[in-house]
């Protein structure tokens, strides 16, 4: 839940983040970052 906040919060600041920023941001594999799991999981 927390990254899907801050996912949210840059998208808000008009920071669209890509798959790169994410995962260095939150210290994931690039791959690893089209697997978040979401709230429909």
């Amino acid at each position: 839940m927390e990254r899907m906040l801050r996912i949210h919060q840059l998208i808000q600041n008009n920071e669209y983040p890509n798959r790169s920023k994410l995962a260095r941001e939150f210290e994931l594999c690039t791959r690893t970052v089209i697997h978040l799991p979401t709230d429909d999981d």
